[in-house]
């Protein structure tokens, strides 16, 4: 029997999270995946020259865990730039428009430079990406222009030909594998949509910790005996199944709840999958879309 690929998307990475224990998990359980870093977090600089209110130290050993830890087994890639307010090229300050908001407005000419110094501050801290995730749902509005400027950037940049971008998130992943939506000449550009829906993202408005409430987070996905759950039932689909979550919602607000509930998922799948499902980056899951 063929395996089932699954990925696990982590979204709003910065160094103002701490994944230590993450890593742990990762590396137990054999997860892979696409995690994105936010190059300028919230408008407080950028992971080169200093974020405000990280010490230096702090954010050097928070790129080289990443480096070391995360992108050996996850793809890399920008969530854009500032996840906030857009950043003005031109200026050095910000509008006031956030990027979600600010993208949808643009054009293929100019969103390139905009996404090539993302791509560029990635590169620069040796997390060279491979793709772009929007912040929000950026680019929902000017989809065909937001793909080509893609494209633009990671050829002007790396020289690369074919990169992807998450910007869709789907409940299910019947019909929403990963597809080619540029053609540019040489460049292709992939979009690759979730298809199981952060469920730990909840933990960050109860303040219930108890074993009883993560396990009935971590049942959502799949349950204790492993006989259903969303990724039991994505299974019988037989489409690649592409898991979504955020740096917040495994915090929880400090209280590390969705960590909790992330760990027992990955145990469930290691314990009642192994010969069903098989843990992919986003380079393998769409190295044969050409």
């Amino acid at each position: 029997m063929k395996k089932v690929p699954i990925s696990l998307i982590i979204d709003d990475g910065s160094p103002f999270c701490d994944i230590t224990e993450f890593c742990d998990i990762i590396k137990a359980y054999g997860v892979k995946g696409k995690y994105s870093v936010i190059p300028m977090p919230s408008c407080k600089g950028d992971i080169i020259n200093g974020v405000e209110g990280i010490p230096e130290e702090q954010l050097r050993g928070w790129i080289e865990k990443v480096k070391t830890d995360i992108m050996p087994v996850f793809d890399i890639c920008p969530e854009i730039l500032t996840h906030s307010n857009a950043y003005d090229i031109e200026t050095g300050g910000f509008f006031e428009q956030d990027e979600k908001h600010w993208v949808d407005a643009q054009t293929r000419e100019t969103l390139t430079p905009y996404i090539a110094l993302a791509i560029k501050l990635l590169h620069k801290a040796e997390l060279t990406p491979t793709g772009v995730t929007s912040p929000w749902d950026a680019g929902i509005g000017c989809e065909e222009e937001y793909g080509y400027a893609i494209a633009g950037a990671f050829d002007r940049v790396l020289g690369v030909k074919k990169s992807w971008y998450f910007l869709h998130t789907n409940s299910t992943n019947l019909g929403n594998e990963p597809k080619v939506v540029i053609r540019d000449g040489d460049r292709i550009v992939i979009s690759v949509s979730s298809t199981v829906r952060d469920y730990f993202w909840q933990t960050m408005e109860c303040e219930e910790s108890s074993d009883e409430y993560v396990n009935s987070i971590a049942d959502l996905y799949i349950t204790a005996d492993g006989k259903s759950g969303q990724i039991i039932e994505e299974i019988k689909i037989g489409s690649p199944i592409v898991m979504l979550t955020h740096v917040q919602s495994l915090d929880s607000c400090g209280r590390r709840t969705g960590m909790k509930a992330f760990r027992l998922v990955c145990e469930r799948i290691d314990k009642y999958l192994k010969d069903k499902v098989e843990w992919i980056d986003f380079t393998a899951l769409i190295k044969d879309l050409n």
